[in-house]
């Protein structure tokens, strides 16, 4: 789906953090598949009040003097966006038409991965692999993440991932780009919440070719009830890169696909 569109994908607010809960399809495949989404709450931080000077060293901030000042702040992120909740359903086997032979009912929290992408339908999941370099770097251009501070390359600049499949095909730990979320609203020491770029094209782009661009799956690593960035328990968390454009004002839409190991 191109950026902006809504409908079948999924559309997050600008800067919103989105929780909701991911229901398994009826059918697991020997890849993964689309997951059915249901909205719970959203959130996002308010404006905050600005801070008085006048006053220093025992008298007001009066004319003539220069005064020494350091400043910090916390700013919203409109360039990107979170997503976190639970994952539930089943393992089945049903026929082309979804007919129930029989299916198993999962007790607690599944294993394996939340997937989430601009293209749906279209991913070549044979083909997955962990993103080239140049396959981020077009990332960020295609989206207009310009700023090397937080860009996509920056933001998933560790390669710390643990070992996990899609479908057939093995991703070796230590070999991708990988973020760890927060934990009790600090940084993760905790290697939990993973989040890996994978790419499914087929050879390596030029630096900001967007014509033969493939997919960048954004891959969250299910956990089993972990306490989450609020201190609540949760199955997966994850972050998705918005249009970085100051002038931007709509929505990106993704899909989301799931994968039960």
């Amino acid at each position: 789906m191109a950026t902006g569109q809504t409908g079948a994908g999924l559309s997050g607010g600008l800067f919103a953090s989105v929780l909701f809960l991911i229901v398994l399809a009826a059918v697991v495949y020997s890849e993964p598949f689309g997951a059915t989404i249901t909205y719970i709450a959203n959130t996002t931080k308010g404006a905050t009040n600005g801070s008085i000077a006048n006053y220093t060293g025992g008298g007001t901030s009066s004319g003539g003097y220069i005064f020494y000042t350091n400043i910090s702040g916390t700013q919203q992120n409109l360039r990107w966006k979170g997503f976190v909740g639970n994952v539930s359903g089943k393992l089945t086997l049903d026929d082309a038409s979804g007919n129930t032979l029989y299916d198993w009912s999962i007790v607690g929290s599944p294993t394996g991965e939340v997937y989430a992408t601009r293209t749906g339908g279209t991913v070549n999941w044979s083909a997955i692999k962990c993103a080239y370099p140049n396959a981020t770097y077009s990332e960020n251009f295609r989206l207009n993440h310009t700023s090397p501070t937080d860009n996509i390359t920056a933001t998933f600049s560790a390669s710390t991932n643990k070992q996990f499949n899609v479908g057939t095909v093995t991703i070796s730990a230590n070999t991708c780009n990988t973020t760890n979320l927060y934990v009790n609203d600090t940084i993760n020491g905790l290697d939990t919440f993973e989040e890996v770029l994978l790419y499914d094209g087929p050879s390596l782009l030029l630096t900001n070719e967007t014509y033969n661009m493939s997919n960048v799956i954004y891959t969250a690593l299910i956990e089993q009830d972990v306490s989450s960035f609020d201190a609540k328990t949760y199955d997966f968390q994850m972050i998705l890169p918005e249009v970085g454009l100051s002038t931007w004002t709509s929505s990106t839409a993704y899909y989301f696909f799931i994968e039960l190991t």
